[in-house]
């Protein structure tokens, strides 16, 4: 593969016991790349997204995020990747129901030490990105789906990480609202993060530059009539 590459994960495998998730996955992913990851239900792919992520670790093969390997970090090591290198969109938002919008963006921030004006002025400014700039002060109850997963968009770009990993970012969402979702990935790469989601809908997993199947346990890159989901 390539050096200077954002991610790379080379030959990675995963086990649970004996069953044998991950079989030798290879991908890269540069800046300003965004990929989508499908794959039929139980074949890995949120389990990969965990790996990259610094969640759990694979069980042989190597990651590297910025040329940084993963394979002999500490668990302090480990969480500056997550809170700096990562940023995370979940299906299920994941906000903090007692705090704000502007206070969900703030919490990966905090976090890293960045605390006061700073840290208020970069908040506002992602949930203006993302289109919730009238929106900072309602808390999560008092948005619609749309809404909370943009806030949660914003939380995931607290740090500037350069990697944005995306675990069914449009599951619990409407076409439409989805596909507004999808368009703000396509932003984020045009500006320069890697992006990797994974996801259920072909229409909107074609809307990235890229589509891989993971399939018996290893990445295909799709071909037209080449790799089916099952």
């Amino acid at each position: 593969m390539a050096n200077g590459a954002t991610l790379q994960i080379n030959q990675l495998t995963k086990a649970f016991g004996e069953h044998e998730v991950l079989k030798g996955i290879d991908l890269e992913l540069n800046s300003g790349q965004f990929v989508s990851l499908m794959g039929a239900s139980g074949s890995g792919k949120s389990t990969l997204l965990n790996i990259v992520g610094a969640m759990i670790p694979g069980t042989s093969g190597d990651i590297l995020i910025e040329e940084q390997s993963l394979l002999d970090l500490n668990d302090n090591e480990l969480a500056e990747i997550r809170r700096h290198k990562v940023g995370w969109v979940f299906q299920d938002f994941l906000l903090v129901e007692g705090l704000t919008a502007l206070e969900n963006v703030l919490v990966p921030m905090n976090l890293a030490g960045i605390n006061g004006p700073e840290a208020e002025a970069r908040a506002s400014e992602l949930l203006h990105l993302v289109g919730l700039g009238d929106r900072m002060d309602h808390f999560p109850a008092q948005l619609s789906g749309g809404q909370q997963q943009r806030v949660a968009l914003a939380r995931s770009l607290a740090n500037d990480p350069g990697i944005i990993l995306a675990d069914e970012p449009t599951g619990n969402l409407d076409t439409r609202t989805g596909e507004q979702i999808v368009e703000i990935f396509q932003n984020l790469a045009k500006q320069g993060k890697a992006i990797l989601m994974v996801s259920h809908d072909i229409k909107l997993a074609h809307a990235a530059q890229k589509v891989y199947i993971l399939k018996n346990g290893v990445v295909h890159e799709e071909l037209e009539d080449e790799v089916e989901l099952i």
